[in-house]
Order: C-alpha cells, then structure tokens, then sequence
C-alpha cells in the first residue's frame, strides 16, 4: 500500500488504531470499508444513536456504483492496491459532498 500510495502522491507513515467506543462521543461518522468492518464498529456501538452514525465508505462512491464495499488488498497483488487507492479517492469526493450539503 506504501508503494501504491506514493505513486499516487500519499506518504502513509501513521499507524492503525483499535476503535473503542469513546469513538462514537468524538466524532460524527464511523466509515468502515467492507462488511466486516461494519459488524466489528456495530459491535461496539452502544445504543442507536451510535449506529446512526456507522457508514460503509461505499455508499459514497459516485463513479463504481456497482462496487458492493472497499475490499481489503492485504493479500492481493499490485493491482487491488490500485484499485483500492482509486476507489477511495472516488468515495472520499463523495463523502465531501455529502458532507458539504448536510451544512
């Protein structure tokens, strides 16, 4: 993904962090990208209000309509972290969008 990621002008130097539920008191989405994101973010949701802001990335993709979730490339070849970064880039526009007619 670093690889990819720099040919696409991306430096990912942070780490991952483990999602705990005092996620859901500091910030307004909770974006998972496939389906088993969303059951682990779902598991630590406390109450409805907390999976009313749970949202898979895909839903904002604008240019791969077909495209079900975001697939994990860990164990794919070059390709998939290509498509990966594309697909991203497509939902992350979306995702503004979205955000900017809500305000």
């Amino acid at each position: 993904m670093r690889r990819c990621g720099s040919k696409h002008g991306y430096n990912f130097n942070s780490r991952a962090q483990q999602l705990d539920s005092s996620y859901f008191d500091r910030f307004d989405l909770i974006i998972g990208m496939d389906n088993e994101n969303i059951r682990a973010i779902t598991a630590k949701a406390r109450n409805e209000e907390d999976r009313k802001k749970i949202r898979l990335m895909a839903d904002y993709l604008r240019h791969h309509p077909t495209q079900p979730t975001v697939p994990d490339p860990y164990y794919g070849v070059e390709s998939d972290f290509e498509l990966v970064i594309e697909l991203l880039e497509d939902a992350c526009e979306g995702l503004l969008d979205a955000i900017i007619k809500q305000k």
